[in-house]
């Protein structure tokens, strides 16, 4: 469950700024509960003015806690602080605890006199007892409260001791509310159930309206969205109300170094493990590693009069400075769930998010095509949706395999892709197109960085062939050793998908034992069809419509997708048998009984041919150009089962080669090599 926050930059800022003590006495003064001060100082320096929070239930069940820090884990002066002229609006449900005790009272029938007294008239109740709502509220959670003599106090306590015993005893086997507080085991208890069904009406709301730039808040959440306080009691049953926030007073004057220091900071940062420095020009341009030289030179334009009077950078000063711009690590992860703070992440959210709508397009016209590149056929249609299905719900999860797409132009396979980068969003770069292997195999292979997706176009037999352990070795890789021109090099966990776009009939090399490519050859139903390409290329710059291709693909469930379980096609089967080595083929049409009578001889435990004698039978069935001599022999001895040796013949060692064939190891390892699917079971027409 992932929401995104956003706050006041400027204001963020001047929190970071503040010192240590003057931003822990803003914490302890809100004594409203029990801070995590040095969590909250050491975090809030890194927090970003975008923050995506992901959150957790304890258990499984109740309350959402934020796993990092968030709205919800910080003081309301410093939340109201946060969200000044965002145009975030404080939603609560009135009187939460009580009126959901109240409510639970009278669906099981518990006594609740005094609970509903205070649900119905809360301040006559507060201003007899002379309390407040805060200490009402503790005392909820707290197994033997405090009466002070107060028989009010004493009836209420009671009452409500009997509603945690009958509240526990009716939601024990629903709810698990076991817990770690021995001082107040009771309560804890109790809490875990009012959280729960707290924790179910925020669900309700979130969900009906779909918020997403929103913070839960326990008993409230905030919020962009401006609700009907009236719908929502319609949907939840509840009471509700929009709180205006508590804020701060920070003093907007600051040193010359800290604004400095904050200018610079919008474009710069160090990461400490290896140590190195980014910049960027600006917000619209990815960040870049910097040399030491470059990245002082560029930021000299920071500066400020030091402690002796002299106007200089920032740089040195900055560098010493304890909360510096730095974190921990720099990596790309698209995994959606990915949460370190310690970490910053290169990796940024499709383009296709900020599209979303309700206005779902036909997309008929883009799934023919669809079908149309998988040769018109169902199964490999349904794998290769699947494929892309979890390219845009698993980015994180390599499915190691790689798509190989045959077909003349205008069949509609660039056109594919082009679709899939448009969703990530072009400016991510996420996806690049490269003409031949050979643009990603060189010394420098920076192309690789940070990408979901790489499509190699018009790959040549000739490519194919130099190239296949290369590209056999990327797809299955688990890190990728990026080496950029005058940078040190990099390792990047693999979460490339690899496409191969070809007219040739052999544009990789199929093993037969292979479970690395899907391989689909188009159809030619869309070639030459320019009024129809124009009309989908229109519908292409409908954002409407690349959203409803975008969710039509999130829509698709995989969870019982299995990426290895490879359609073995028609165009797979084909390439595959025009793979097979020569020499293999040879060995495998060869009737060692019959054919070699009268030119081996048999020993104990294999039999023996001259070498020249069986590079002469392989003259005689060779068709097209023959392997020289020192070839045959060579690439022979690489076989399983053929070894060459000088042999004893009565008693004497002779004085040529000899191939020692071990049949069954030979023709166990040619069943492996020269195994093929019957081309006959498939019908390509």
């Amino acid at each position: 469950m992932n929401y995104t926050e956003y706050y006041n930059k400027d204001n963020l800022q001047k929190l970071q700024n503040l010192d240590k003590s003057t931003l822990e006495n803003i914490i302890k003064d809100d004594d409203r509960q029990d801070w995590d001060v040095s969590y909250i100082i050491k975090n809030i320096k890194k927090m970003t003015a975008i923050n995506r929070v992901s959150y957790k239930t304890i258990g499984g069940f109740g309350r959402k806690y934020s796993k990092k820090l968030s709205l919800q884990r910080l003081p309301k002066e410093i939340r109201g602080y946060l969200l000044e002229d965002t145009g975030y609006i404080d939603y609560d449900i009135k009187n939460a605890h009580f009126t959901i005790i109240n409510k639970l009272c009278e669906k099981h029938n518990i006594p609740n006199n005094y609970i509903k007294e205070y649900v119905n008239d809360r301040e006559e109740v507060l201003k007899r007892l002379n309390s407040t709502k805060h200490k009402m509220c503790i005392m909820l959670y707290i197994d033997k409260p405090e009466c002070y003599g107060n028989n009010y106090l004493e009836a209420f306590t009671k009452e409500l001791e009997n509603i945690k015993t009958q509240l526990i005893n009716q939601y024990n086997d629903k709810i698990n509310v076991n817990t770690k507080d021995k001082k107040n085991k009771k309560s804890s208890e109790f809490s875990s159930i009012i959280g729960y069904f707290e924790d179910e009406i925020l669900m309700k709301v979130v969900n009906h309206y779909k918020l997403k730039d929103c913070g839960l808040i326990f008993d409230g959440f905030v919020s962009r969205e401006k609700l009907d306080l009236e719908e929502l009691k319609k949907l939840t049953g509840y009471e509700w109300a929009i709180k205006p926030f508590e804020t701060l007073n920070i003093e907007n004057e600051t040193d010359e170094y800290t604004e400095e220091k904050i200018k610079m900071e919008k474009n710069n940062f160090v990461v400490l493990q290896p140590f190195q420095r980014f910049s960027r020009i600006n917000e619209n341009t990815p960040y870049e590693l910097q040399t030491k030289v470059d990245f002082e030179d560029r930021n000299k334009i920071y500066a400020y009069t030091n402690h002796l009077g002299v106007y200089v950078p920032i740089m040195g000063r900055w560098m010493m400075d304890e909360n510096r711009r730095e974190y921990h690590y720099c990596d790309f992860n698209p995994n959606p769930n990915f949460n370190d703070e310690k970490t910053y992440n290169t990796f940024k959210p499709f383009a296709i998010h900020k599209l979303e709508t309700e206005n779902i397009q036909d997309i008929s016209m883009f799934l023919d095509i669809l079908l149309n590149i998988c040769g018109n056929r169902r199964e490999n249609f349904n794998y290769l949706c699947n494929h892309i299905a979890q390219l845009f719900q698993q980015p994180h999860i390599n499915p190691n395999v790689c798509v190989v797409i045959k077909g003349t132009q205008g069949s509609g396979k660039d056109t594919l892709t082009t679709i899939i980068n448009k969703i990530f969003g072009m400016k991510n770069n996420y996806l690049v197109k490269l003409e031949g292997l050979n643009s990603a195999t060189g010394n420098f292979n920076e192309v690789l960085s940070d990408k979901l997706v790489v499509q190699f176009n018009e790959v040549s037999g000739k490519d194919g062939y130099k190239f296949q352990d290369w590209l056999k070795d990327s797809i299955t890789k688990e890190t990728n050793v990026i080496n950029k021109k005058f940078q040190s090099v990099s390792f990047q966990t693999n979460y490339i998908r690899y496409f191969v776009f070809s007219n040739n009939n052999v544009p990789v090399i199929v093993e037969q034992t292979d479970r690395r490519y899907f391989i689909v050859e188009t159809t030619n139903k869309y070639i030459g069809k320019h009024e129809f390409w124009n009309d989908f290329y229109e519908k292409l710059d409908d954002d409407d419509y690349l959203y409803s291709i975008y969710k039509y693909f999130m829509d698709i469930d995989i969870s019982k997708f299995k990426p290895k379980k490879i359609p073995q096609t028609y165009e797979k089967s084909l390439m595959r048998k025009r793979t097979i080595n020569p020499l293999h083929i040879f060995l495998q049409n060869q009737n060692f009984e019959e054919d070699w009578e009268n030119h081996s001889i048999r020993k104990r435990k294999y039999k023996v041919i001259q070498c020249r004698e069986l590079y002469d039978f392989y003259l005689n069935d060779c068709e097209g150009v023959p392997l020289k001599s020192s070839q045959f022999n060579n690439n022979l001895e690489a076989i399983k089962g053929v070894y060459v040796k000088r042999i004893k013949i009565e008693g004497r060692t002779t004085g040529c080669s000899y191939f020692c064939i071990i049949e069954d190891e030979l023709k166990e390892a040619l069943a492996v090599e020269c195994k093929m699917d019957s081309i006959e079971e498939f019908d390509k027409d």
